[in-house]
């Protein structure tokens, strides 16, 4: 969905999934994407931003004018997580051992029942926090 929102449209884009990998190996991995995720809304005046990571979104949404959550469940978000094309640092099909990718498939396949900030719950309030424009879809557009 971001990426046909943003389209052939001079819009910024963030992917808040990318700032987590760039940042989780780091150790100061919410410092440095709230610095990043500041930055970017600091210097792009129309921005979409899209990702799970509840921290990260709550932090956004001083900035957003509009909010859309993305719940299909948890069958057509595991075989998003399948289908979407990856490079070599998410998995290795010559390899045996779990990935990175088996692991998201893991976590997502939780997400009903997780309590972290990945969770249904978590996202539920956030979204029903947040007092601009919303959407929420249940099936993939």
């Amino acid at each position: 969905m971001a990426q046909r929102l943003v389209g052939l449209k001079d819009i910024a884009w963030l992917s808040l999934d990318e700032l987590y990998w760039d940042n989780k190996a780091n150790g100061k991995y919410l410092v440095d994407s709230l610095s990043a995720l500041y930055e970017f809304a600091e210097w792009n005046e129309n921005w979409v931003i899209e990702g799970c990571q509840c921290d990260l979104v709550q932090a956004a949404m001083g900035f957003c004018e509009e909010l859309r959550f993305m719940n299909p469940g948890c069958e057509a978000c595991v075989s998003r997580c399948i289908n979407k094309p990856r490079n070599n640092k998410h998995r290795d099909e010559t390899s045996k051992e779990e990935t990175p990718l088996d692991r998201i498939i893991a976590s997502v396949g939780q997400y009903e029942y997780r309590r972290d900030g990945f969770g249904l719950d978590k996202h539920k309030a956030l979204f029903d926090s947040f007092v601009g424009a919303k959407k929420e879809y249940t099936v993939v557009i």
